[in-house]
């Protein structure tokens, strides 16, 4: 077990990037940087980080199996712009892709060609909201929003269509990586109740 650390809140005065390189460099959670607000990322969870776990596996699985060099990470650092650095949850991209980005700043510049976020209790709306409008303005083909409570994901497209997957449902990607096809439920644990 580390130290104990204290709480991040949202930085009430604003920081450069490289002020905050140093404040990540010195702390053991997830920091994103937008505009010269820092922010911890909320709800980090072993719940989730199983959901986590769980996508990252079913896209690794999908591409081991294919050969479609398709890369799942978490947390990585994602500069969208000069002035903000986000860290989704899970990254969907090919290798490619990712070998052609430039590093910058302790992560790389641009973004995954998905984002995903699991959004906890703690979010609010307009915060969901304006992370998924960043990582569709910075060139995101799609984001998954999953919503562990209800068990399903909002998806948002970069032409601006969204639409809700339920857990009987299936992510699919068709344009992007065809034949990843992955099963909401697989994405959330069995209940023991139900399973006994």
């Amino acid at each position: 077990m580390g130290a104990a650390r204290t709480e991040v809140r949202p930085t009430a005065t604003l920081i450069s990037p490289e002020e905050f390189l140093a404040l990540a460099d010195q702390e053991e959670m997830i920091l994103e940087y937008d505009d010269g607000v820092v922010s911890e990322r909320p709800d980090m969870t072993a719940e989730h980080g199983e959901v986590q776990l769980r996508i990252g596996g079913e896209v690794m699985n999908w591409s081991d199996a294919t050969r479609a060099d398709v890369l799942a990470t978490a947390n990585a650092a994602f500069w969208l712009s000069q002035t903000v650095l986000k860290k989704p949850d899970v990254a969907i991209l090919r290798r490619e892709t990712l070998a052609a980005m430039s590093r910058y700043r302790g992560g790389v510049q641009g973004c995954p060609t998905i984002a995903v976020e699991v959004i906890s209790g703690s979010e609010t709306t307009a915060a969901i909201d304006k992370k998924t409008r960043q990582y569709l303005e910075a060139g995101a083909e799609a984001v998954w929003n999953v919503y562990r409570e209800s068990q399903t994901v909002l998806v948002w497209r970069r032409s601006g269509d969204a639409y809700m997957v339920t857990r009987s449902g299936f992510l699919e990607e068709p344009g992007l990586f065809p034949g990843l096809r992955i099963a909401v439920a697989a994405l959330f644990p069995v209940n023991v109740e139900r399973a006994g």
